[in-house]
């Protein structure tokens, strides 16, 4: 292994050779306006033509930084009187060799050896899901450089804690709630989930208490105050605007009554057609449909939005504000839970497992050149890739998290670059997970994951580098 910061050449001719295929697939492909595309074009001209005003007057709106992202690909379109689409597609290019560096580079600090850090580089550079992202109006291709630095950002404030100086601990808290605001702003779901990455620092505050050791004390609540105030404000800030605008609190208004679509339609009866269908469908609704037919379509949106649709058509019948809308779906919805809360946690890990089927087995919402869609049409690049990147995702999970209970006696004692990042992508992992196991989750809900675990794949496959090569010296 070598310990240069600079990046193997193979690895910069993955990089160059990537861009060069996503150029041709941005010119020769063309992208459908299916779905979420819509609403985001939809978004994106809003900004444009009316302004925020109008945005959070019809709101509350879609999480406003893609939005904002396209709204900007419009205006360039405009100054040069091309497709907004061309524009769109040439950025969302720009991201995913952003992040294929940004990945690169996070797995060269982790000293993993070249031969992996090449062929996970390579590897983004076909993946047929993360490529596909890059193609199509979607918000995930914004994720992926940013769900980067959220975890660089994070490690680096964990590995500084016990012994930075105060400057250092403001700035190390304001950049990790830079990077939890963007990704917030990009995904709500982040929201709840940013906040729980305090936990490493609220345990080794309770460690400083039963010690007394009142530097350690300082600097943690100092760190946490600082986080919270930097990212509670702007945020606060921003659902106050659509509580004057709108009536509602909120960073997004799609929670409480897709909150209840699902719960409603994970408390129906089971039987057995509909158990094998639940577990089918967790591999993707297309293998489901592939082995089971229409029987699928229980596990499908469309039940949940039907479910959700009546109970808010019911709601405002009785006349209640669309905050009290909200209130009265999440209280029905615990109300659901504990019929059969049994039921309700199996089927929730369910769904919270399908994040790990992350790889798609085709391209979708585009039109690609007839050799190129043959090519991910091949049997190998179907169910088999998807399968076989879940269960090395899971795999390479499971290994972090044994490395962290192995050192968790000592974890405050040295924390390295390895145990920081290791630590705070399985809290993202696990409060993502458990967040969208409450709801509806489509196979592109993974994909913000996806370079979390190519660097846990990376770690694991230099683990089992390490130990053969010191098995074959023994």
């Amino acid at each position: 292994m070598k310990n240069s910061n600079r990046l193997h050449p193979l690895v910069i001719t993955a990089i160059l050779l990537s861009a060069f295929y996503w150029s041709y697939l941005g010119l020769t492909s063309q992208t459908l306006m299916v779905h979420d595309s819509l609403s985001y074009k939809n978004f994106g001209t809003m900004l444009l033509e009316d302004g925020w005003k109008e945005y959070l007057t019809t709101g509350p709106n879609r999480e406003p930084l893609y939005p904002l992202l396209v709204a900007l690909s419009m205006w360039i379109a405009r100054l040069q009187n091309i497709n907004y689409l061309d524009v769109q597609i040439l950025i969302q290019i720009a991201i995913l060799l952003w992040t294929q560096f940004a990945l690169a580079q996070a797995i060269k600090r982790l000293h993993i050896s070249d031969g992996i850090s090449i062929a996970v580089t390579a590897y983004i550079g076909f993946s047929p899901a993360l490529v596909n992202s890059g193609l199509v109006l979607f918000s995930e291709i914004l994720t992926y450089p940013l769900v980067l630095w959220l975890v660089k950002r994070a490690a680096d404030a964990l590995r500084d804690i016990s012994s930075a100086k105060t400057h250092q601990t403001v700035f190390n808290a304001v950049l990790l709630s830079a990077a939890c605001l963007l990704m917030t702003f990009t995904k709500g779901v982040f929201e709840v989930l940013s906040p729980l990455l305090l936990l490493p620092y609220i345990v080794l505050l309770i460690r400083a208490v039963a010690a007394k050791d009142k530097t350690v004390i300082r600097r943690v609540c100092f760190f946490i105050c600082i986080f919270l105030i930097a990212f509670e404000t702007p945020l606060i800030a921003y659902k106050t605007l659509n509580k004057k605008y709108n009536g509602i609190y909120a960073l997004t208004n799609r929670g409480p009554a897709a909150l209840y679509g699902n719960t409603a339609r994970r408390m129906e009866t089971l039987d057995s057609l509909r158990v094998k269908t639940a577990v089918a469908s967790t591999s993707g609704s297309d293998n489901c449909y592939r082995l089971y037919g229409e029987a699928c379509t229980h596990w499908e949106f469309g039940r949940s939005d039907f479910l959700a649709s009546e109970k808010m058509i019911e709601l405002q019948k009785q006349g209640l504000t669309p905050q009290q809308m909200d209130q009265a779906s999440k209280r029905e919805s615990i109300n659901e839970i504990f019929k059969n809360p049994f039921q309700y946690a199996f089927l929730a890990v369910l769904e919270g497992s399908k994040l790990f089927f992350w790889e798609s087995p085709q391209m979708y919402g585009m039109v690609l050149p007839d050799a190129i869609d043959a090519f991910y049409k091949m049997v190998w690049l179907g169910y088999p890739l998807r399968f076989l990147m879940a269960a090395v995702s899971l795999l390479a999970v499971l290994y972090a998290m044994a490395h962290i209970l192995k050192i968790r006696r000592s974890f405050f004692a040295f924390i390295d670059e390895k145990i920081a990042v290791e630590t705070n992508i399985i809290l993202i992992l696990g409060a993502y997970t458990g967040l969208h196991s409450f709801f509806y989750i489509l196979p592109r809900y993974a994909l913000p994951l996806a370079p979390l675990y190519l660097i846990l794949i990376a770690l694991l496959a230099q683990n089992l580098v390490n130990q053969f090569n010191k098995k074959r010296h023994s």
